[in-house]
This record gives structure tokens, sequence and C-alpha cells, in this order.
């Protein structure tokens, strides 16, 4: 089954570092420790970017108020996770990223993550409900979802 590819973005990522719940109590950390599971156990192959990593280290660092070094540790053993790939973009990402963007209402760096996206051939997990419908429309079927609803799709 590792033939499952997907692209964690960066709101995904925090949710599971800062265990992070809802308002209500609902704990928004839980699907993407259980994706992040999958990937250890070999049933799926994820991806992040080195941009995802930089909006997490400054997030961590001016939103959450974590220490310099809370932080670099963790970046470090998010890079030793089985089966969680970093791609550092290319020219013909930010090319197809910035064809993307001309022609939908994506921000520049969803723009770029979509485009890794096709790259990597996969599916892309974020909580960013306006990035999961335009991903969507644009593919013309469901390759977007919530961590939650992704772990449903892949079952």
């Amino acid at each position: 089954m590792g033939s499952i590819k997907a692209f964690l973005d960066t709101d995904v990522i925090l949710n599971w570092l800062c265990k992070e719940a809802t308002k209500e109590g609902e704990a928004l950390w839980e699907a993407p420790y259980e994706i992040l599971k999958k990937a250890e156990k070999e049933e799926i192959v994820l991806y992040t970017t080195l941009i995802n990593i930089m909006e997490i280290r400054f997030v961590l660092r001016r939103k959450k108020k974590w220490k310099e070094l809370e932080i670099e540790e963790v970046i470090r053993d998010l890079g030793k996770i089985d089966n969680f790939g970093i791609i550092i973009p290319e020219e013909t990402d930010l090319i197809t990223g910035f064809n993307f963007q001309a022609s939908h209402m994506l921000d520049p760096f969803d723009a770029i993550y979509l485009s890794v996206v096709d790259k990597i051939s996969g599916f892309l997990v974020s909580r960013d409900r306006d990035f999961i419908n335009i991903v969507n429309k644009i593919k013309g079927k469901l390759t977007a979802f919530t961590p939650e609803s992704f772990l449903e799709t892949i079952k």
C-alpha cells in the first residue's frame, strides 16, 4: 500500500506538533498523528516542502513562543520520520505554481504546494477549506482532504 502519497500542509503538521484542539475541545492533532503513524508503518508516503518547514519555524517562534532549541529539535525530528520526505521546490515547481496562481485564487505558497502535489501525484492534506475546495475544483475530483477525511478515504 506504500503507493499512496500525500502532501501535508503546514497547518496539519502544526496541529500535531502543538497538540492543537478547537475551542470545543476537538483534538485537531489526532488525525495528523494517525497519518504520520501510517507513514512509519510504510502504509503511505508523506511529503512537505522546505517552505512548509520554514513556515513551521516561523509560527513556533513568533506565534507559539517556543524556545529556539525546541524548535530546532522538532525540525530535526521531522526529518527523521520514516516515509516523510521534505521536498525543495525547483524552478519547474515555481513556474507551475505561477501558472496555477494566474488562473486560480491561490496565494503564492499554496500555488507552489499544489505544484508539488502535482509532481508527486498525490493527495493534499490541509485544514484550509478554501485551498481544499480550489484544488478539488482544479483537479475535477477529490484529491484534497482534511486529515480526518483523508484517513476515511484511505481505509
